[in-house]
């Protein structure tokens, strides 16, 4: 739909940098396995996978890791800000965005997902509370449903 629509629009995928296996095998071209430590439970994959792996080689212009803390962060921040619950894999593109001020123009973020386990769901408080002072990555960005 991209491509028919929009080709200009980039696509860029975001994991975790404690779960790297699908980053690896992107940027090689080759399967990977990497031991996963996430604590994003829909993002704790430890290897990559064939099928997986061809629709990212033929559709994604960039592939970036982010910290877990600042997947966290973009959960409380969506949360506070979007008032949506998203669990950590849902909010990791958010996390992505944020991790690169560089870049320019209109951005969208999917949020997709429903697998936060209860330590996932308890962190969002904490994370909420502080989420208003977060960073000035808040103020230049518009959060909306």
């Amino acid at each position: 739909v991209r491509d028919v629509l929009a080709p200009e629009c980039w696509v860029i995928g975001v994991q975790s940098s404690a779960a790297p296996a699908a980053h690896r095998a992107w940027k090689s071209g080759k399967p990977a396995t990497v031991h996963s430590r996430t604590r994003v439970a829909g993002l704790a994959v430890g290897a990559s996978f064939a099928l997986t792996q061809s629709v990212l080689g033929r559709s994604l212009n960039d592939f970036i890791l982010v910290d877990d803390d600042d997947i966290q962060r973009a959960v409380g921040l969506m949360s506070t800000h979007a008032h949506t619950l998203a669990e950590g894999a849902g909010a990791a593109s958010l996390a992505g965005l944020m991790a690169d001020p560089a870049r320019r123009g209109p951005c969208a973020v999917v949020c997709t997902g429903g697998n936060a386990d209860d330590g996932e769901l308890a962190a969002i408080a904490d994370f909420a509370d502080s989420a208003d002072s977060a960073d000035s990555a808040v103020t230049n960005m518009a959060l909306t449903c």
